[in-house]
């Protein structure tokens, strides 16, 4: 991490991106707004992979 800081910084956006998600997916009262949280935690869970092996 101390060699590439901005894929740290990446990597505990993404994290904190998943959280908000949760707190969201906890909070929605519709479909479509779960929809939309899951459609948000996949782009970051896929962020995160790549992230994490590039």
């Amino acid at each position: 991490m101390l060699d590439h800081p901005p894929v740290a910084g990446a990597i505990s956006v993404c994290y904190a991106g998943i959280l908000v998600c949760e707190v969201l997916a906890l909070a929605v009262r519709s479909r479509r707004a779960l929809v939309r949280v899951d459609g948000a935690v996949l782009v970051l869970a896929v962020a995160l992979v790549v992230c994490v092996t590039g």
